[in-house]
């Protein structure tokens, strides 16, 4: 469960810094994590770090399309409640084939953040 939490917050900060945000802070528990990041950004940005955790899940350990009602997409659906569903599709489509380009360097990160300093 903490490598599925390493994977979904690594998302978020890839996304976040390919957005142009700076990240300031990736926690990872054995159920829960966080990204904080920082700089101005759009709300298309927030909806893309948004997804990018729970489609990333779903890429590497082939959860079900209800990904972001698991797990700590619980939290990223809540966010995300208000842009629609015709939207969320569009968003989701484009952060998957994001993930799948980007996933060699999400795993890196995934491992460094489960590496103990």
């Amino acid at each position: 469960m903490k490598q599925a939490t390493a994977i979904h917050e690594a998302a978020h900060a890839l996304m976040a810094m390919q957005c142009g945000l700076e990240v300031t802070e990736i926690k990872v528990e054995t159920h829960t994590g966080s990204c904080s990041y920082k700089g101005a950004h759009t709300i298309f940005d927030d909806w893309r770090i948004t997804l990018a955790g729970p489609v990333a899940e779903r890429f590497f350990y082939g959860t079900p399309h209800d990904c972001l009602t698991q797990h700590g997409g619980t939290g990223d659906l809540n966010s995300i409640a208000d842009i629609g569903f015709a939207n969320l599709i569009t968003f989701e489509q484009s952060v998957t084939a994001w993930v799948e380009h980007y996933a060699p360097d999400i795993e890196r990160l995934a491992a460094t953040l489960l590496t103990p300093n």
